[in-house]
């Protein structure tokens, strides 16, 4: 990281924790402070935020969304699976955790089949009122 855009994310870093002493369930703020840890690299804080933010508007994808992909990036796999069921409970007609989900199973992560995707992307594509960018991955998976 550069040195003006990591002072940036200090500073930025700095002014949420305060305003989070005044709003402890600040959705945004928390959400916030998860990316910012999540640039910096500091993946157990981007973690802890991101989990904070979930419990606080489990309808919010934002945060499911950055916290999959922080299990995922550090191959957490396992915790990535629960994120994205949890992500699929709490925002079913997203198509984003269905999408998510399969990617991981064609890959053999989380112990995942291609099969196992298929029957994610199914049943994604009945629960999100036939989305369309779930039915493409469909097709690309059942022609592989």
């Amino acid at each position: 990281v550069n040195p003006d855009l990591y002072n940036g994310l200090i500073s930025g870093r700095d002014a949420m924790i305060s305003q989070l002493k005044e709003k402890p369930d600040s959705f945004d703020i928390l959400s916030e402070l998860g990316v910012i840890y999540m640039t910096l690299g500091d993946f157990n804080n981007a973690i802890n935020y991101l989990e904070k933010a979930a419990e606080v508007s489990p309808v919010n994808t934002k945060a499911w969304s950055n916290l999959a992909s922080m299990y995922r990036e550090q191959k957490k796999y396992n915790k990535a699976r629960d994120v994205y069921e949890k992500f699929m409970k709490s925002v079913p007609k997203d198509p984003e955790p269905y999408l998510g989900l399969a990617e991981m199973y064609v890959a053999g992560q989380a112990g995942g089949t291609k099969e196992d995707a298929i029957a994610i992307l199914e049943q994604g594509y009945v629960v999100t009122k036939e989305s369309p960018v779930i039915q493409d991955m469909l097709n690309k998976i059942k022609a592989q």
